[in-house]
């Protein structure tokens, strides 16, 4: 994330319970707030709020149909 700057991202909601479940490191303190966006789906509330206090992402769902690019726009 840090290399490519991405400031959208989507995830299996599995791949972001394990990240969440991982201590901090040095790069994930660096990138804090770069996120803006983040869709995985399933994304339980107390998930996204790890995602948005501890990593600093403004918009955190998990309510889209289909698992493609264009989910984001049924929101």
């Amino acid at each position: 994330m840090e290399r490519s700057g991405a400031t959208v991202v989507m995830m299996m909601g599995s791949m972001a319970q394990m990240i969440a479940n991982e201590p901090d490191s040095e790069v994930s303190l660096r990138c804090n707030g770069q996120i803006r966006t983040l869709v995985a789906v399933p994304m339980p509330p107390a998930l996204a709020e790890i995602w948005q206090k501890r990593f600093g992402v403004q918009w955190v769902t998990g309510k889209t149909y289909g698992s493609t690019e264009c989910g984001q726009a049924l929101n």
